[in-house]
């Protein structure tokens, strides 16, 4: 099993975001003070906003810089997701080992959710 992640692009980005708003392109230009036609450029990614416009975009949908730009989830997301030190601890090793033992994992993961799900019983912990 093969963990790709879609590359998205900055337009497909801020279509997403406006999207998830429920918003209009007309919306969003008239609460940045810019063009229905600049948005629509950005979205097709026919355009690139401004230093000033990213930073409005950025502050208007919420999210980082470089998540607007590139993609990349702040860290305060990354770290908001972990749960404790186990999970940071599993992310290490992960991170240590080499693919072939990362797809091995993966694949182990996979099962154990199925089963999990199949069963409808978690699996115990073993000492």
């Amino acid at each position: 099993m093969t963990y790709r992640r879609h590359m998205e692009t900055f337009g497909q980005r801020l279509a997403r975001l406006r999207a998830a708003k429920h918003l209009t392109q007309v919306e969003v230009a008239a609460e940045l003070g810019l063009s229905r036609g600049h948005m629509a450029k950005m979205e097709k990614d026919g355009s690139k906003p401004s230093f000033e416009v990213l930073c409005a975009l950025a502050d208007f949908y919420n999210v980082s810089l470089d998540y607007l730009r590139y993609g990349n989830p702040s860290l305060e997301t990354v770290c908001s997701i972990l749960q404790d030190e186990e999970e940071i601890a599993l992310i290490r090793c992960w991170r240590a080992m080499g693919s072939e033992n990362q797809s091995l994992v993966a694949m182990l993961v996979d099962r154990l959710s199925r089963a999990v799900v199949t069963t409808n019983q978690p699996f115990k912990k073993s000492a």
